[in-house]
């Protein structure tokens, strides 16, 4: 049996300028880019490109691949830029170079969603970044749910003007320049804070699961306002970088960390299998290391 998907629109989501593209037809708001396909495109873009900026791939599978990280960004040097540009053609890569949009992480929010066969929706869910690690440019390290409705209403216009059907989830920035929600990356899948999602009263596993077999759906209500996903290590290093620029002071640190009521990615006591397999694992590599 399966998922509710349209294939074609999964394979635009993987696409990062398709998505783009997507974005500007739906009338969200989108980083400025540019599409590099051969070497006789980087000149054309002195003088465009604003730094700093990413170059992103438009298949990361195939750019994480080969340089073990999603995208490059550059800050300040066209040269950069250009040498960075070249390396990714070499290997065969369609690249974009993409505006950064200014500003800390805790600007980044997401939307869930699920639309049947028949465009019914299932539920909403959105939630907000707190910080990431590393900062401004790596996975989030520390999540908080929040019911928030110009990321849900950015959310429901951009998968409602694409036709989504199945799973759907939407990052945004807001651009303190203009005010806008900028879209960053859709995907169509369970994502990493699923345990979160879950622990919010939103459990899109379930869901799924009971509307493609036939049975009633469970209550889904958006609660734990405030509920905070936590990785202690990743979060602990994206702070010292923030201490470091100035941007975060030890005591506004600790007031952040969720103490009384964490959500750990992989740790329940209510199951520990998850976390028993990870150390084994972290035990079987320094096994090798240290023979």
């Amino acid at each position: 049996m399966l998922d509710d998907v349209d294939p074609d629109l999964q394979q635009a989501f993987l696409d990062k300028q398709a998505t783009l593209e997507l974005a500007r037809k739906a009338g969200i708001g989108a980083p400025s880019y540019w599409p590099v396909t051969s070497p006789s495109d980087i000149e054309p873009l002195r003088g465009k490109a604003r730094f700093p900026v990413m170059v992103k791939p438009r298949h990361s599978h195939k750019f994480s691949k080969i340089f073990g990280r999603k995208l490059f960004i550059v800050e300040d040097s066209f040269e950069k830029l250009e040498e960075r540009l070249r390396l990714a053609l070499d290997h065969g890569l369609e690249m974009m170079v993409v505006e950064m949009i200014p500003g800390p992480d805790d600007l980044l929010s997401s939307y869930y969603t699920y639309y049947g066969k028949a465009g019914e929706k299932l539920f909403g869910f959105t939630k907000r970044v707190i910080r990431r690690f590393p900062v401004n440019r790596g996975n989030t390290c520390l999540h908080e749910t929040a019911w928030l409705p110009d990321t849900a209403a950015a959310g429901e216009t951009f998968f409602k003007a694409a036709g989504l059907r199945g799973l759907g989830n939407i990052e945004f920035k807001r651009d303190r320049r203009d005010g806008l929600l900028k879209i960053i990356e859709v995907n169509a899948r369970i994502t990493a804070a699923q345990e979160l999602v879950r622990r919010s009263g939103v459990p899109i596993d379930l869901m799924i699961y009971c509307h493609l077999t036939g049975q009633p759906l469970p209550e889904a209500t958006q609660g734990g306002e405030g509920l905070r996903m936590w990785y202690p290590l990743r979060d602990f290093l994206s702070a010292c970088q923030m201490f470091r620029r100035g941007q975060l002071s030890p005591w506004r640190y600790l007031w952040s960390l969720p103490l009384l009521r964490p959500v750990f990615p992989l740790l329940s006591f209510g199951d520990m299998g998850p976390i028993g397999g990870a150390l084994a694992g972290l035990a079987g590599r320094l096994k090798v290391v240290l023979k």
